[in-house]
């Protein structure tokens, strides 16, 4: 299996899964932000009805976001907003790729694709 990590806007990604933050409150990070301009709020109307508080280690894969041309959009809980670090960083980072892999058994099947 091969990954490839990117860092640039997350609006701008082709590729079949961005992934941006969520701070604990559902507060959006600066790129689910851009993200949610660009879906005509849709991350945040998907964060009103409870799917995802934004608690460390937690995560949720968004399929076809409207306005988005990534295929997938996973929001990765960042934790508390001031107490953001390296540590907790390094934790977003790791449920960031257990979801990545989670998803790769879900739907690599179904879409022909190693990963998502």
């Amino acid at each position: 299996m091969e990954f490839s990590i990117k860092t640039s806007a997350a609006e701008k990604q082709h590729h079949n899964c961005v992934i941006v933050g969520v701070y604990e409150g559902r507060e959006l990070s600066d790129a689910a932000q851009a993200l949610d301009t660009l879906s005509a709020g849709y991350l945040s109307n998907v964060l009103t009805h409870g799917d995802l508080e934004g608690k460390l280690d937690s995560s949720l894969m968004l399929h076809q976001v409207p306005g988005v041309q990534a295929d997938r959009v996973l929001l990765v809980g960042l934790g508390k907003k001031a107490e953001f670090g390296e540590r907790q960083y390094c934790k977003a980072v790791r449920a960031s790729v257990k979801a990545v892999l989670q998803g790769r058994t879900c739907f690599g099947e179904s879409t022909g694709r190693d990963w998502c």
